[in-house]
């Protein structure tokens, strides 16, 4: 090889350690952390978000594509939830995500979804988590909301678009996929739940109303002025109406809805 070649390669080296995370590249890993100058430990500054993928090589990839969208936050990669609880990264985590491996045409399967939200509640309950899965089928999406996600992300989406999500949840929102929702206003009975003849368990005109437009998305305020009620009138209707439904938030009684009034 030329001299020159060989500089020029070199010169590539700083680039590369600029664009990845420490936490991918090995031989950094037992590297202390530094101090920020002022006695404080830059590691409070950290902000990690952890991916649950036993796939090592895809969780690698989608870490280091989602870090070169987002350099604020470091996405580092656990076989499950097991190893996130006894890393060090615990104190640090803002958000979960659980990649769902397409082994089978049921979400459920391939990584026991269930298990690991299951061992996710019993150590750290309050913790946002989303679930990021080749499935877009509603009775997956409707699956997950139940189960208590915050999010559910399919991989048709680009990996800029999914670093906006995981921001939107992390501030208290709540994602499922648009085209679910019109699947599951089309085909009613592929999502297991209330069925269109179960609107009577609402037990008045006023809570079905409220429920049809909970449906659409509408906010409480603009619900309250369409049915001229007052608005902590209208909040009591949403409790009972989720409380009907069980469902856990509004995302998940619009998903019922959709298929209590699929003609809406």
């Amino acid at each position: 090889m030329e001299k020159g070649s060989f500089d020029a390669s070199l010169a590539k080296v700083p680039r590369f350690l600029e664009m990845y995370p420490k936490s991918l590249i090995e031989g950094d890993i037992g590297s202390e952390p530094s101090s920020d100058g002022q006695g404080g430990d830059v590691n409070r500054e950290k902000n990690i978000v952890a991916l649950i993928e036993s796939r090592r090589l895809i969780g690698q990839c989608l870490s280091i594509a989602l870090y070169s969208v987002d350099r604020t936050t470091e996405f580092n990669v656990y076989g499950s939830i097991s190893d996130w609880i006894i890393s060090d990264d615990v104190q640090y985590t803002s958000m979960i995500i659980i990649s769902v491996s397409d082994k089978s045409s049921d979400a459920g399967d391939g990584m026991e979804i269930s298990k690991e939200v299951a061992e996710l509640k019993f150590h750290k309950p309050s913790m946002k988590f989303a679930i990021l899965s080749d499935q877009e089928a509603p009775k997956h999406v409707l699956s997950a909301m139940q189960s208590g996600a915050q999010g559910y992300i399919p991989t048709s989406i680009s990996i800029e678009v999914i670093a906006q999500i995981l921001n939107l949840i992390r501030f208290g929102g709540t994602f499922v996929p648009a085209n679910s929702l019109m699947v599951m206003a089309s085909l009613p009975s592929e999502v297991e739940g209330p069925q269109s003849g179960d609107s009577r368990i609402f037990t008045s005109e006023r809570q079905l109303m409220v429920a049809r437009a909970l449906r659409k998305g509408i906010p409480n305020k603009v619900i309250a002025y369409q049915l001229n009620m007052r608005e902590s009138t209208v909040k009591v209707h949403v409790r009972n109406i989720m409380k009907k439904l069980k469902a856990k938030n509004r995302t998940e009684v619009a998903l019922l809805a959709s298929q209590m009034f699929p003609d809406d």
